[in-house]
């Protein structure tokens, strides 16, 4: 027997498998990155078959079948990578996300921490952890992991973004601001950066600057209406009402809400538009009938004008329809009474129609029967409630 012959083939064979075990796992990457998740599923478990202790083999088809929403066989899969390895640091982190997602919050802290312990400079599991800290509320801790995750990487947008905000839940305002001008540095074009940051600089009475925040949102998502609510509060904080009401007749433009009606109706009447202000609490009813605020803020508005009498009658939740007509000839359409629940909604207005003229052989009709017109008067529903 040739034994330099037989060598040689054993050598050959060995190196066969150690290739098709490498290009197996190739194979499972690229399939993975193409998004044929089923094709990669077969390539790494073909290649977890050729080498059933390779941890790095379980772990990457843990993370597919993750992908394709198979938790439960994912779970099996980085398991089986911690069983082989127990420093795959890796697997500890995605058993922590996969635990967060349902929810075991202190289950998914014990395996990041887990993860952190093997491998202090894997920046995910910071990340992570920050993430479930914040879930349960805790903030110092959540700074100081989003912190080291930034330290590993600085260019990292989420981790400072979310840094911010825990930053401004312990009221570490300053802080939290520095942090937001930090992330709208790497991405000056995200609305919310700028609406956060004028939001936390207006709670540490940066008025000015918050303006500026706001406005610059403004410009890069002028249709949120939220935004112009913002900015027209800070405004009304300055004293500059005529932006103030500018700002909440752009907001109720977009999206109209009671507070805009209410805010808009304060700043009418401070500016002695009474007629307006009045008109402006009413369009507030229509979206709520019920709001107590509106009712108030119509009370005091004729309180002032000296309608002690019918001021009463709103802070009572009921309006004084007799009154408004005079003032601002308005007329019950479509808001419901908080008193008696009945609902008044308008089908159609008075109208006038053309009739052809009567043709008969006498001419002698009564002059009743002569009209060529007629005219329809208004109509509407009353929905009275069943008791």
């Amino acid at each position: 027997m040739n034994h330099n012959i037989s060598l040689q083939y054993l050598n050959h064979s060995l190196l066969s498998n150690q290739l098709v075990k490498i290009l197996e796992n190739l194979l499972g990457k690229v399939l993975t990155k193409l998004g044929r998740l089923d094709e990669a599923v077969k390539a790494y478990t073909q290649a977890i078959e050729l080498n059933y202790n390779s941890a790095w083999h379980h772990h990457k088809l843990g993370e597919v079948l993750l992908e394709k929403k198979l938790r439960d066989d994912a779970v099996a899969c980085f398991q089986s990578a911690i069983k082989i390895n127990p420093n795959m640091y890796q697997s500890y982190n995605k058993l922590g996300e996969l635990f967060a997602t349902k929810g075991l919050l202190d289950l998914a802290v014990t395996f990041f921490r887990e993860s952190i312990s093997l491998n202090p400079d894997f920046s995910w599991p910071y990340y992570n952890l920050a993430e479930v800290l914040f879930q349960q509320k805790k903030w110092y801790e959540a700074v100081t992991f989003y912190q080291k995750a930034i330290q590993l990487h600085p260019c990292l947008f989420r981790d400072s973004y979310k840094l911010a905000i825990a930053f401004k839940k312990q009221g570490r305002l300053k802080e939290a601001i520095a942090t937001y001008r930090y992330v709208i540095e790497l991405n000056p074009n995200i609305p919310k950066l700028h609406h956060n940051l004028a939001d936390t600089l207006q709670k540490l009475g940066n008025l000015e600057e918050a303006v500026a925040s706001y406005q610059y949102a403004i410009k890069l998502s002028p249709k949120t209406d939220l935004l112009h609510r913002h900015l027209g509060n800070v405004f009304q904080r300055l004293g500059n009402l005529e932006q103030a009401a500018a700002s909440y007749r752009c907001a109720i433009e977009l999206k109209p809400k009671v507070e805009d009606y209410c805010n808009l109706g304060l700043i009418l009447a401070e500016q002695n538009n009474w007629t307006e202000a009045i008109n402006c609490y009413l369009q507030g009813l229509n979206i709520n009938p019920k709001s107590k605020k509106i009712y108030q803020y119509l009370g005091d508005t004729l309180k002032q004008l000296g309608y002690s009498e019918e001021a009463l009658s709103c802070y009572e939740l009921c309006l004084p329809v007799k009154l408004l007509k005079k003032l601002i000839d308005w007329e019950i359409t479509s808001i419901n009474s908080p008193n008696n629940n009945i609902t008044h909604i308008k089908i159609s207005s008075a109208y006038q129609c053309h009739l052809i003229p009567p043709k008969t052989v006498k001419q002698n009709i009564h002059k009743n029967f002569t009209t060529n017109h007629l005219t329809s008067p208004e109509t509407f529903v009353a929905i009275v409630p069943y008791f």
